[in-house]
């Protein structure tokens, strides 16, 4: 990885116990935040939240 990037990602296995919260400011349609769940479950991250500060759009 570039060296900015470097070590961001080496001890994801430590966080796999942990509650994960995604944060978004404006839901829509809720697929982004479906998405990043279901890709965060996926790589074995069991315990996934959401918090939305708003709601828009038609849902």
């Amino acid at each position: 990885p570039p060296p900015s990037r470097r070590g961001c990602l080496e001890d994801l296995d430590s966080l796999k116990n942990k509650q994960i919260i995604l944060i978004d400011d404006v839901v829509a349609s809720g697929s982004t935040l479906d998405a990043a769940a279901k890709t965060l479950k996926f790589a074995g991250f069991q315990n996934v939240k959401a918090v939305v500060f708003a709601r828009g759009g038609k849902v």
